[in-house]
């Protein structure tokens, strides 16, 4: 019996030791816990030198803002300084005269280059408070709003991009939108291209024109041919390392988890507008996301991860969290969508991994998707027995439109069936895989040109879902 002890207790230490397991999905009061450090942080900041005596009138403000019109050169210099060294005891005074028109718009003007020179918190906030006049009431004068957005980068407040970001949503003047996305590239933001791609090719000749230099110059000055090439660039995450040139002040953190803290709210104007500027933001914001998929709130975790996604290769450096999100059931499926978007090849063995029959049916479905937007390379066997008539349809329509990132053009019968039949059953649900399938076509180059017409022909039909179903239903069928 020894003996044979003796053998057990050999092969025992012999045996390779299991691989221990990982620790559970931490869930943690993450937003909470950095919204109080950066408060505190916040309060630590040196206060604003106060020159001593009371706040000013008006009428002593508006003298002073004349001695700056009525000057030129070093007069006037020395004028705007005089305004500056009252600091916060003049800011009220400008900041009603924001939004004053009684008396000569130089003196508002004035008014918006001296708080831009006073440049203190609250100085700042009556500038973003002027330009965002417009979402609470009518605004009669928007060359006002341009002219705030102009003169911001004077103040080199990295903490007023959040505000710059949402006005971008809701401006609706052109000028002011030009201004804006001029005021965000030079704190390092490329988010304004969108809003003046849109310009360029708009109806206003003189807006269009001033839209496309902007985006010509920025693209030159980045080695780019033209706005084209910068949109796709952008995009395509390849600026995000000139992206918040310096590390962001203590402020701008704050107002990035204040966004996030949004994401919770039960208001959908509140999530979507903490959506909308998160998704234009830039590294930082990437990284409270990251973090933020741990918090406890179970909104904030899915959202932060939907956010990522719209970010696509921007966010590229949220890979590691997003594949360790994977482990955490609710959060799984958006957590998977996202790594689709991300672009980046290490997701692929971990998303094959979620179509195993063991995982949740809604992560399976959403890891098929995923690995239709990144390409299913390498992982082919992991989708090919999902297309068995048994599979239920929603994974069945997936997996075709993962395996046809894989497919050339002559070998793709089963899957385009599978696919044309996705798009015809639900229009709602058809974008996705027509994406998919505008991208197979990008990749067969000239035995689908004729393909692609047609394809393109139906883009404006009104019944384009089915019409495109017919279209890839008869390709496929000779392929079968």
């Amino acid at each position: 019996m020894r003996g044979l002890a003796g053998v057990w207790l050999c092969l025992a230490a012999c045996a390779p030791a299991s691989k221990p397991a990982p620790p559970p999905y931490a869930l943690e009061p993450v937003v909470a816990r950095e919204l109080a450090a950066l408060e505190i942080e916040v309060a630590r900041e040196p206060a604003p030198r106060v020159q001593n005596g009371p706040a000013l009138e008006l009428s002593e403000a508006r003298d002073l803002l004349g001695a700056v019109v009525g000057s030129e050169g070093k007069l006037r210099l020395a004028a705007l300084d005089d305004l500056k060294q009252l600091g916060e005891r003049v800011v009220p005074a400008l900041r009603t005269e924001l939004v004053a028109n009684d008396d000569d718009p130089a003196l508002r003007a004035a008014a918006v280059e001296a708080l831009a020179e006073i440049a203190t918190p609250s100085a700042i906030d009556a500038l973003l408070e002027r330009l965002e006049r417009a979402r609470r009431e009518a605004d009669p004068e928007p060359w006002m709003r341009a002219h705030c957005a102009w003169r911001l980068p004077l103040a080199k407040a990295d903490w007023s991009a959040d505000r710059l970001l949402l006005a971008l949503k809701y401006e609706s003047d052109y000028e002011t939108v030009i201004w804006l996305a001029r005021s965000l590239e030079a704190n390092g933001s490329l988010a304004g291209v969108v809003g003046l791609d849109v310009i360029a090719r708009g109806p206003n000749a003189e807006r269009a024109a001033e839209a496309t230099s902007v985006l010509q110059a920025w693209a030159g000055a980045r080695g780019l041919a033209g706005p084209a090439e910068l949109l796709a660039a952008y995009h395509g995450g390849a600026f995000v390392d000139r992206e918040e040139p310096n590390p962001a002040s203590v402020r701008a953190r704050l107002a990035t988890w204040k966004r996030i803290q949004s994401l919770s709210e039960w208001q959908l104007r509140g999530v979507d507008d903490a959506r909308f500027v998160l998704v234009q933001s830039g590294p930082s914001a990437v990284d409270a996301l990251a973090r933020a998929l741990h918090d406890e709130n179970r909104y904030v975790r899915v959202h932060a991860a939907q956010v990522l996604e719209r970010m696509g290769p921007r966010a590229r450096a949220a890979v590691d969290p997003l594949l360790d999100a994977l482990r955490e059931r609710g959060l799984a499926p958006q957590a998977a969508r996202a790594l689709g978007r991300l672009g980046e090849a290490r997701a692929r063995p971990a998303l094959a991994a979620e179509l195993d029959r063991s995982r949740p049916f809604e992560v399976r479905v959403a890891a098929a998707r995923a690995l239709a937007d990144l390409g299913a390379d390498g992982v082919e066997d992991s989708l090919q027995p999902l297309l068995d008539p048994a599979t239920p349809t929603d994974l069945r329509y997936a997996s075709a439109s993962a395996l046809l990132s894989v497919r050339g053009f002559g070998d793709a019968g089963a899957e385009l069936e599978l696919v044309a039949a996705a798009i015809a059953a639900n229009a709602a649900e058809a974008p996705p895989f027509e994406a998919t399938i505008e991208r197979w076509l990008a990749r067969a180059g000239e035995p689908a040109a004729e393909l692609r017409t047609r394809w393109y022909e139906l883009a404006s039909d009104p019944e384009r879902p089915r019409k495109r179903a017919e279209l890839l239903a008869g390709l496929a069928q000779p392929r079968k």
